[in-house]
């Protein structure tokens, strides 16, 4: 991963890091950017102990993003080019569940592990679904990147030095910024990285897959050739032929969509044509076969004209090329009526921007991972369960796989994935907030799976890795997992993230050749390190590398690493909650004045004295949440006591809260029964 060498050069840019969010806007002061150091785009090396070897001290030299050594004796460097440390020098932390778009929502209060399985919350669109959905800060065009950077620095906070969780269309906001990105081709080379949270649509499988492609698959027909036989059955092979084969013109339109021309000519193409014969349309709507209401039939006739005419933006059926894929689109759009909408939606949208391609990308050699949010919900639960079924058949099963979730699994499921090579992502303290339950590490440690883990969503989930690891550890110490080790733990966000991602020697690992991405503990020489990395807090956080740069960290090393004090600090007062240290944070602001620093981008999220408008109508948005969890009393009350507290009493009265929320306990998201 090579880094431009003038954001090195450039002393990349300081940003003092600000620890909360707006409640702290009135006690924050931030410096400007000074001018940049030209050294750091030399080759430079940091002293430390590594964890396996803590007694004996190590120099690490790192240049164009990459450990160049790693060595007993100190490297030929110019002494300004080194920087001695104490410190317990881990593999940069691999968050394999960031969501860094939703980073700075505040912990919500909605999740009481009463849900039983994703589906729940997820595709019955709860509140909860509402609010988890949502960006922190008010409505703006800059909010979307400003998040994704508050989510970057947040994850830099707890260690993080590379993430997955950037969204495909804020590549450019995230890069070169503070972490780095498992979906960025610069900062992961040698392979892509595909996630989808929609691999498996319970309405869908319901309506569509069971009923109508399973038989075929029971059979011993690929997904392929069932697929084939679905559309032949279905009439949708017919509807295709049509649509490529006769004549673009309004009377075929209305057959494809309604079964019916209303008589028409062929020759008819205007939207004059159309007009002329719409009281027959709205008349043939309100009757058999469709019956529909008044308001329904004004919403088909304008979906109607829209298939046909097209927009400004996309054209329409009559100007349309006549390729498979078209027709295939044209057939998702709404508005087709001949077809179920459940199955016109599976072959228009399911099969051809979800299974199709996430089955090809694990089919393809430059694919390093599919992450796919699989078996999420409380240990037994039959339709979690059931999911990985669906997702046999529709070809996710294989290697390259990285399940996030499968709290809900036991030895069958953890069988099938250990065949397979695949990875889990496990987010216990997202999986305990929304179901009361997580995964089972032992029976999955037992079958040989690679775990990882992820801090989850911020609406219910980990504000960093640091916390999430000692969350992970509370479970395993209360439901028999006591066995499993603290370096296992730190191996779940470094060498364990390295396998899931294929990426071995690459990440998760402090040796020659591999990515500079370093995470620095302040750990006591008579300490395990193990043992000290699961106690520590932000606060012991001495520096975070991330792809050669060191991004985060205490500001006196920062300054020995930056001699032009280009840092922006941010003092933590002692009324601030527990929060009495202070860190700092360096980005590279050169082409990007408008959310270059960390204070802009706080701006950027809340709302400024001059918006609030007396006697106005408030602007609607989600605050920004702190930064740091010794600023959020919301948080810390939550996660400190959650799982030896506030669980066993969320438990206790779980079937109320079902009651309360209008959980329905005879629910089946597929309400087919059990699958093979």
């Amino acid at each position: 991963m090579r880094k431009n060498p003038r954001i090195l050069e450039k002393l990349l840019v300081r940003g003092t890091l600000t620890a909360g969010a707006m409640a702290l806007a009135a006690c924050t002061s931030f410096p400007g950017i000074s001018p940049p150091a030209p050294d750091l785009g030399r080759p430079w090396a940091l002293a430390g102990y590594l964890p396996e070897n803590p007694g004996e001290r190590v120099w690490i030299t790192m240049e164009n993003g990459r450990i160049a050594a790693v060595s007993a004796v100190r490297p030929a460097l110019p002494p300004a080019q080194i920087h001695e440390t104490d410190a317990t020098i881990f593999p940069g932390f691999v968050d394999l569940n960031a969501n860094l778009s939703s980073a700075g929502l505040p912990i919500s209060p909605l999740p009481r592990a009463q849900y039983r399985n994703r589906a729940e919350w997820y595709y019955k669109q709860s509140k909860f679904y509402a609010a988890q959905a949502r960006v922190p800060g008010p409505p703006s065009s800059s909010r979307s990147c400003a998040a994704l950077r508050w989510g970057e620095i947040r994850g830099l906070s707890g260690g993080t030095a590379f993430a997955r969780g950037m969204p495909s269309r804020e590549l450019t906001c995230a890069e070169d910024f503070g972490l780095s990105n498992l979906e960025s081709p610069r900062d992961f080379p040698g392979g892509r990285i595909v996630s989808e949270e929609r691999a498996v649509i319970p309405s869908y499988m319901e309506k569509v897959f069971v009923p109508l492609l399973l038989p075929h698959l029971e059979k011993g027909a690929s997904y392929e050739q069932a697929f084939r036989q679905m559309l032949v059955e279905q009439k949708v092979t017919a509807w295709v032929s049509s649509f490529r084969e006769d004549t673009h013109n309004i009377p075929n339109a209305l057959k494809l969509l309604m079964g019916n021309d209303f008589g028409l000519a062929p020759e008819a193409m205007a939207p004059a044509d159309f007009k002329m014969i719409a009281g027959k349309v709205e008349k043939f709507l309100a009757g058999a076969p469709y019956r529909l209401k008044p308001a329904a039939v004004t919403e088909q006739l304008a979906r109607t004209e829209a298939w046909i005419f097209g927009s400004e933006e996309e054209a329409g059926f009559l100007k349309g090329n006549r390729t498979e894929q078209t027709a295939f689109a044209f057939l998702a759009k709404p508005g087709v009526l001949i077809f179920e909408p459940a199955l016109r939606k599976y072959i228009g949208d399911f099969e051809a921007h979800i299974r199709g391609p996430l089955a090809a990308s694990l089919n393809a050699p430059g694919t390093r991972a599919v992450f796919l949010a699989l078996g999420q919900g409380a240990r037994d639960d039959a339709y979690s369960r059931d999911e990985l079924s669906l997702a046999r058949h529709l070809g996710y099963v294989k290697p390259g796989l990285v399940i996030n979730g499968g709290s809900a699994y036991g030895e069958k499921e953890f069988s099938e994935l250990a065949k397979n090579d695949i990875s889990l992502v496990w987010s216990p303290f997202s999986d305990l907030l929304l179901y009361g339950d997580s995964l089972d590490v032992v029976k999955a440690k037992a079958a040989g799976i690679n775990i990882t883990l992820g801090t989850g969503n911020a609406a219910a989930g980990a504000k960093n890795l640091l916390d999430q690891l000692k969350i992970a550890r509370a479970y395993l110490n209360g439901s028999g997992g006591r066995g499993v080790s603290n370096r296992e733990l730190i191996d779940m966000v470094t060498k364990n993230a390295a396998v899931a991602l294929r990426a071995e020697g690459e990440l998760g690992v402090v040796k020659a050749g591999a990515l500079a991405n370093l995470t620095l503990l302040k750990c006591s020489a008579a300490k395990d390190p193990y043992d000290c990395a699961l106690a520590a807090k932000s606060a012991e956080i001495s520096l975070v590398v991330a792809g050669g740069v060191p991004r985060y960290g205490s500001p006196e090393i920062l300054g020995d690493l930056s001699p032009d004090d280009g840092r922006e600090i941010l003092p933590f007062a002692r009324s601030e909650g527990d929060c009495t240290f202070r860190k700092a944070l360096l980005v590279d602001a050169s082409r990007d004045t408008e959310l270059g620093s960390a204070a802009k981008i706080r701006k950027a999220l809340s709302l400024s004295e001059d918006e609030e408008v007396p006697g106005a109508k408030p602007i609607a948005f989600t605050p920004l949440a702190p930064l740091f969890s010794c600023q959020d009393s919301d948080y810390e009350s939550r996660a400190d006591d959650f799982i030896a507290i506030r669980l066993p009493a969320l438990l206790q009265k779980r079937d109320k809260i079902r009651r309360e929320e209008n959980l329905d306990e005879n629910w089946n998201p597929l309400a087919g029964g059990k699958l093979r």
